[in-house]
């Protein structure tokens, strides 16, 4: 399995900003550039500690791992997640939906969430932001993003002996 390569922790209502990813030889992607991208996500809840701009490791803080192979890429995805967050109109997120109960929404608790979430990216460059699939190359980077989501629900089970918490659809059903 190739190495994923992640961006640097950003607080989730910075994203836009915040994220960053260093490449070998070429000027880093950050913000709005790196969020076109497909790709999967980590998202971690910290309550003590600012992982802001922070390199991603494998952190037991890590709460879940979602993929996009949207158009709209990871800008898109991570929108949706939000909308369901906080309970706004538009297209929702059934994982977001694992975060909040039906009386946490009710009390705008993804507010408060939201303060202590972070998130982190893994894009696959290989693919052109914001195109529909066109050849077998762009299908196969669409099969390799989803993989990379098993590897990484995979890696995260190998190192701490259970899936991330909101990725346990047992431990926690959409309410």
């Amino acid at each position: 399995m190739k190495r994923m390569k992640f961006s640097k922790w950003a607080k989730w209502d910075e994203r836009e900003k915040a994220l960053t990813l260093k490449m070998v030889g070429k000027k880093p992607l950050s913000g709005k550039d790196l969020l076109k991208y497909r790709g999967i996500y980590a998202l971690a809840i910290s309550e003590k500690t600012d992982m802001t701009g922070k390199d991603f490791k494998w952190e037991k803080d890590i709460v879940y791992f979602g993929m996009t192979n949207s158009i709209k890429g990871f800008a898109g995805r991570l929108k949706q997640f939000d909308n369901t967050l906080r309970d706004r109109p538009g297209a929702g997120h059934g994982g977001a939906a694992r975060f909040l109960s039906k009386n946490e929404r009710k009390h705008k608790k993804g507010n408060a969430l939201a303060k202590k979430l972070f998130v982190s990216v893994c894009p696959f460059l290989r693919s052109e932001p914001g195109q529909k699939p066109k050849t077998a190359s762009d299908l196969r980077v669409m099969g390799l993003v989803v993989k990379a989501e098993y590897d990484a629900w995979a890696t995260y089970l190998r190192m701490y002996g259970a899936l991330p918490k909101y990725n346990d659809k047992e431990l926690s059903p959409k309410r």
